[in-house]
């Protein structure tokens, strides 16, 4: 009789494939292959079936088996014993390996099967918000939960959006993740010492927006291939993630701007008169149309005692910059015109030049401007151009003559003398300020209007056309001359022109 399997739990015999070796070491005896067949262990014979005679004969087979070799003895062999125990144990090994293999693979599938339903779970989860740190640590989270990580590090650069990384997971971790995003540029992999520290994948997507992700396996635990791949699906689902976030931060702070400029646009067109004035012998418009929302081109005029001082001016520049340097600039003309009174235009340049020179250094801006002073009683007009074209005198009875410029630009140097040039205007007698919008239009064949074609143009209406006539019909053949096209820079006209009393 067999020797009853030994109780220790740890012996092979008590093993799976022990197990399976006593079924066939049972089969081989009621065949008649052997008397008894047993294992030999630590100097032990540890019985498997039949009968094992430790005096008779015994042959000994070293099988190769899944967990280890193991060494047979066979008691009482009839020929051909041992090569069936050789040949059938081998089956049983391929066939114990192949079990083995299959249920890794059933493992491995019932953990991608996990992994599956959580990508399935990540896509079709709702973002909690479209912050972009709140979808950031969304994205760590969910990360380091599907791959089993010890932590993932998030990064995102979007331009001028800066913003710090996020971690989840273990903190020293943590600070792996982090170095290895220093140091690896593009994706990368960064091996771990085996059980102190895990591997980190390097993953980095630049789409519209820049991400960097670390993903630091537990130190149990490899970065394999399918786990990378894993870890790369992950990132490019975040990935999409993140730029719908940073693509609301950008339309968000592209809304304040634009409510910013609407606001200076608001202003700007505020600081400009609404209406014409009521001054004695004279027809005074103006209008000016920025190329953007807002712009720095201005006109303006203000009544005094002796008359009406009026402005016209060209800020270098477009746009919100350029709109809050000229609402400077009109109230600066209207502070020094009131000061001194108007009767000098060259003394209000000055006082205009001395007020707002270290406002204009800073901006790195200047401006051309021509400030012009009437007097119903001289019946004259006086003009302090700096820098400003075209300034066109248009008289009733003669041709048209452009009124140099006598000085820079405000802002380009200090004016600290100024002088003035007086014109007799008589009844008819017209004068256009205008800035270079005017004269820079480009038509359908890229050719500029210029200074000649403006002033045709001025002098084209009929007689007794008014001042507000004057500039809508320049206005309207602009917008023809351009076909319509969206102008490329501000337009502004001011006309005065001088009426019988």
């Amino acid at each position: 009789m067999a020797t009853p399997l030994l109780p220790d739990s740890s012996s092979p015999a008590n093993t799976a494939v022990g197990e399976l070796l006593s079924t066939l070491a049972a089969a081989w005896v009621a065949d008649g292959a052997a008397a008894g067949y047993g294992l030999l262990e630590a100097g032990e014979v540890l019985p498997l079936a039949g009968v094992i005679d430790p005096d008779g004969p015994m042959t000994e087979r070293v099988l190769d088996m899944p967990g280890g070799e193991m060494t047979v003895l066979i008691s009482g062999a009839k020929p051909g014993g041992g090569h069936r125990l050789d040949a059938e144990a081998a089956l049983l090994s391929h066939a114990i390996r192949r079990e083995h293999a299959v249920a890794q693979m059933a493992a491995a599938l019932v953990d991608a099967d996990d992994q599956s339903v959580a990508l399935y779970d990540l896509a079709h989860a709702e973002t909690a918000g479209l912050d972009v740190a709140t979808v950031m640590l969304g994205l760590a989270a969910d990360a380091r939960r599907i791959l089993g990580a010890a932590a993932v590090v998030v990064a995102v650069a979007d331009g001028a959006i800066e913003l710090e990384r996020v971690v989840d997971g273990d903190e020293r971790a943590g600070e792996q993740g982090g170095r290895a995003l220093d140091a690896i540029e593009g994706d990368g992999l960064l091996r771990g010492r085996a059980g102190e520290a895990g591997d980190v994948v390097v993953i980095r997507f630049s789409r519209s927006t820049d991400l960097s992700m670390a993903v630091v396996s537990r130190a149990d635990r490899r970065a394999t291939t399918p786990w990378r791949q894993l870890a790369r699906a992950v990132a490019a689902h975040g990935s999409d993630r993140v730029d719908v976030a940073v693509l609301h931060a950008r339309a968000v702070e592209q809304a304040v701007i634009q409510r910013d400029v609407e606001v200076a646009a608001r202003l700007a067109a505020q600081s400009m008169p609404t209406a014409p004035p009521l001054v004695d012998g004279l027809d005074v418009a103006g209008r000016s149309d920025p190329a953007r929302l807002a712009g720095g081109d201005f006109f303006t005029y203000v009544e005094v005692a002796d008359g009406l001082v009026f402005a016209v001016g060209d800020v270098s520049g477009k746009g919100l910059g350029a709109a809050l340097v000229m609402t400077t600039m009109t109230s600066a003309v209207q502070a020094a015109a009131l000061r001194t009174q108007g009767h000098d235009p060259a003394e209000i340049l000055v006082a205009v030049s001395t007020e707002t020179a270290a406002h204009l250094s800073d901006t790195g801006m200047f401006v051309t401007m021509v400030i012009g002073h009437w007097s119903p009683a001289s019946r004259q007009l006086r003009l302090a151009n700096a820098g400003h074209s075209p300034v066109v005198f248009l008289p009733a009875a003669a041709e048209p003559v452009e009124i140099p410029a006598d000085h820079p630009p405000v802002g380009v140097l200090p004016i600290e003398t100024a002088v003035a040039r007086t014109l007799e205007f008589g009844d008819g007698d017209r004068l256009a300020m205008g800035s270079d919008g005017l004269v820079e239009e480009s038509g359908v064949d890229g050719t500029q209007l210029g200074s000649a074609a403006l002033a045709a143009q001025l002098r084209a209406g009929p007689a007794g056309e008014s001042a507000m006539e004057t500039v809508e019909r320049c206005f309207a053949y602009l917008e023809e001359y351009a076909c319509s096209a969206e102008p490329a820079d501000d337009r502004t006209l001011l006309m005065v022109r001088a009426v019988p009393r």
